[in-house]
């Protein structure tokens, strides 16, 4: 997740854990940006 000045969150979410759902989300930081920005790079060259 984005949150401004080059940083993002690191996310893992669980949706099928019972009783309920799980989220792991860590702090916001500098390789977790530039993670989340190859994951969108690769996966938008394979669309367009």
């Amino acid at each position: 997740m984005f949150t401004g000045f080059g940083r993002a969150h690191y996310i893992s979410i669980h949706y099928f854990r019972r009783p309920s759902p799980g989220v792991v989300m860590l702090r916001p930081t500098v390789p977790a940006y530039w993670a989340k920005v190859f994951f969108e790079k690769y996966w938008l060259n394979g669309w367009l």
